[in-house]
């Protein structure tokens, strides 16, 4: 005689499950009960691969299996291919038309890792990762080694126009303030959505408030701003807003 569980003890052991793919997979196949909430988990947050037979795989699963799509939530991209992707060009096409078929991703992370990505390379690239932020659904991003992209009025570029709420800035340098600008930018942004920003760049704390002073302007509705832990004064907080 077979049990069928209700579906809240499902979720619940499913969710204890996130971060064991194996066993997820197998909860996801073994009946059609399981199926749905395995596949939430499995899909929620996803690494893209970064080399050509992985990518092709997903790509190739996503449009046989059209209802996995809307599954992503969290998806994070590191900007290098690590093997025989052959050209930047195939890499970025096939991110494009991957990152087209995610229509419900709220939040994305973006490493730019190797200097294979650094200027003029990167200008394609950035280009994909620009339009896929100027989506709706988008609401947080959290860009690492974010010093490839050479100073604050590049990264802040690609959040103008947009609905993104969250922004998070990662470097793995600690000597951030001697290798980019962070003067006042070459034209004003409009970055009314802009509620959180969290620097984690090795900037002095001096330096820090002096570019707060002069882009504070820029961001409208900003509540919060943190560099690396440390709470900005005069800046109100946001509950719940951790990026």
């Amino acid at each position: 005689m077979s049990i069928t569980l209700p579906p809240e003890l499902v979720e619940l052991v499913v969710e204890h499950l996130v971060g064991d793919e194996r066993t997820l997979r197998s909860c996801a196949l073994v009946a059609r009960t399981w199926a749905g909430a395995a596949q939430r988990a499995l899909f929620r947050n996803v690494v893209i691969p970064a080399t050509s037979k992985q990518l092709d795989r997903l790509l190739s699963h996503l449009t046989c299996l059209p209802h996995l799509q809307t599954l992503f939530r969290l998806v994070t991209i590191q900007a290098v291919p690590s093997d025989s992707l052959t050209s930047q060009d195939a890499y970025v096409s096939h991110l494009t038309n991957l990152l087209s078929l995610l229509p419900k991703v709220v939040f994305i992370k973006v490493d730019f890792v190797d200097t294979w990505w650094e200027a003029p390379a990167n200008e394609s690239f950035l280009a994909v990762i620009r339009n896929f932020l100027h989506r709706a659904p988008l609401v947080g991003v959290d860009i690492e080694s974010v010093y490839r992209l050479n100073n604050f009025q590049n990264v802040f570029d690609l959040f103008e126009g947009t609905n993104i709420k969250r922004v998070s800035l990662d470097s793995s340098k600690d000597d951030y303030e001697d290798i980019v600008d962070l003067g006042i930018p070459v034209k004003r942004l409009r970055l009314p959505s802009v509620e959180c920003i969290r620097f984690d760049v090795g900037m002095q704390q001096e330096r820090f408030h002096h570019w707060l002073t002069h882009h504070r302007a820029n961001f409208t509705n900003l509540k919060t701003v943190r560099n690396r832990g440390t709470r900005c004064t005069g800046v109100g907080k946001v509950a719940g807003c951790d990026v």
